[in-house]
């Protein structure tokens, strides 16, 4: 089943510029869908939105966290993920800190 998954990674202080970059190289580079921004209200707030296949909603809000995890990772983002929300038109998944 394919799920929208929204995450919030906090960087504990403005997102850099070249951070935002670092983390789009390396999270799904060749998949056009994803959407990734800094939050114009909050700085601090790196924003994703993808799509991902999973079994069900709390699957895909687990998967979601490892990718996410696993990309902040490799791109030497600092700060730590605070929100994952899985949904579908019939409900949704939220985890958070």
């Amino acid at each position: 089943m394919r799920f929208a998954v929204y995450g919030c990674w906090d960087h504990g202080s403005p997102v850099p510029q070249d951070a935002e970059g670092r983390f789009a190289a390396v999270f799904r580079p060749t998949d056009e869908y994803v959407c990734l921004w800094v939050d114009p209200k909050n700085q601090n707030l790196l924003r994703i939105l993808f799509d991902l296949d999973a079994g069900d909603l709390e699957e895909a809000t687990d998967a979601g966290r490892i990718e996410l995890a696993e990309a902040a990772r490799l791109s030497a983002l600092d700060g730590s993920l605070t929100e994952v929300v899985s949904m579908t038109d019939e409900g949704y998944s939220t985890w958070s800190v």
